[in-house]
């Protein structure tokens, strides 16, 4: 699993509770994990050629956690729909974003 900060003081997550501020962070264990799951999974499902529920669980995994991976399968799946606008406008975010 990738780099998980806390939100409250932005220290680096080892366990369910942030070592330095305390804070409860299973949920945002679970969401990290549940984006990592439907990011898999549209990956999977685009490989089956069913883009438009691939292009749905990508986003959904990157409405949870903005990553490359749930962004680059959201991109493809749009392009593979025949949505390359709605997929420049993401590739663009993408390489313009600080």
């Amino acid at each position: 699993m990738s780099e998980i900060r806390c939100p409250a003081c932005r220290a680096l997550v080892r366990s369910a509770a942030c070592g330095r501020c305390g804070a409860d962070l299973t949920d945002v264990i679970r969401a990290v994990s549940w984006a990592s799951r439907l990011t898999e999974e549209a990956r999977m499902i685009f490989l089956r050629g069913d883009f438009d529920t691939s292009a749905a669980l990508a986003r959904a995994a990157w409405m949870l956690r903005k990553t490359d991976a749930a962004r680059s399968v959201w991109i493809l799946a749009l392009l593979a729909q025949g949505r390359g606008a709605d997929a420049l406008k993401l590739w663009v975010e993408k390489n313009t974003s600080p």
